[in-house]
């Protein structure tokens, strides 16, 4: 599903944000088991909700079958969960939906931000309200984030992966890849604050 946000007028965007329920309003549909909430997550996340999962499967197909399940997961996360962001938690369970699909399909190992589950620096960067076109913006960090790892050394690019896609601990990295434990911290704040400088030099972040 694609989306075609600069072909659409100000005034049907504007009519849209209009019928769309807020996210304190859809949070109580899902809190009085209103099989409504699940429409409106739908129509209000839908798209970007799938450009995400796309993101980390890269087949139309799995991020379908990936947002039906964020979607599910949704209904049965809240209650009792109440997200403080619903557009972040439900990011959060679509990412995590697709990593597991894209572990369990052994697909072919490339990095992309939405791919990411531990890394706090870039979770706060997505805290932030979304753009007015969102496919453009992810794109647009996906080769950021791509194109840094490729400066990166493949020591780097292997400590990335195993924190940052799989989320593995410290320790386990350390003795996984034979290195003491300050070297991956060592590599892991260096991973970050590269990070943190060419996102600032794109203009992704101020």
């Amino acid at each position: 599903m694609t989306t075609k946000e600069k072909s659409i007028p100000v005034s049907r965007e504007a009519a849209h944000a209009q019928d769309a329920l807020c996210d304190e309003q859809i949070v109580a549909l899902y809190f009085a088991r209103d099989e409504r909430a699940i429409r409106a997550t739908q129509e209000k996340y839908g798209n970007y909700l799938l450009t995400v999962a796309y993101h980390v499967t890269h087949s139309h197909e799995d991020a379908q079958e990936c947002l039906n399940d964020a979607l599910l997961g949704a209904w049965n996360s809240i209650p009792p969960h109440r997200p403080e962001v619903l557009r972040l938690f439900l990011a959060r369970i679509v990412r995590n939906t697709a990593i597991d699909k894209y572990r369990h399909t052994d697909a072919e190992k490339r990095i992309s931000p939405d791919m990411v589950t531990s890394l706090e620096s870039l979770d706060a960067l997505l805290e932030a309200d979304p753009s007015e076109n969102e496919t453009l913006a992810y794109l647009a960090f996906s080769e950021i984030l791509s194109s840094y790892l490729d400066s990166c050394t493949e020591r780097a690019r292997t400590v990335f992966t195993y924190r940052y896609l799989y989320a593995d601990s410290v320790p386990f990295i350390a003795q996984t890849m034979g290195l003491s434990e300050r070297t991956v911290f060592r590599e892991l704040t260096h991973l970050k604050e590269g990070l943190r400088e060419r996102l600032t030099k794109e203009g992704y972040i101020l």
